[in-house]
């Protein structure tokens, strides 16, 4: 099992981030997170961006697909997403 990676957060990064966020991209944001930790044990590179984004677009299809391909860019640009 990999250990968990230190992810030093932006704490403004972030505010700025979420701060005018509605209510689907924060489901969207949190959803993406928790898949994250799920399947970076699993996958890695463009694998591992897609099975998120892929699954995430599953579980809230009521989401454009457009807010959620931008919320993952969004939450990668602040580090908090990695496909190492």
């Amino acid at each position: 099992m990999t250990p968990e990676p230190i992810i030093l957060l932006n704490e403004n990064a972030f505010t700025e981030l979420v701060i005018k966020k509605d209510t689907s991209w924060l489901e969207v944001a949190a959803t993406m997170l928790s898949l994250h930790k799920s399947y970076r044990n699993h996958y890695e590179g463009k694998k591992l961006e897609n099975n998120v984004i892929n699954r995430t677009m599953e579980l809230k299809s009521s989401i454009h697909k457009n807010i959620i391909c931008d919320a993952y860019k969004q939450l990668k640009s602040i580090g908090l997403l990695t496909t190492i």
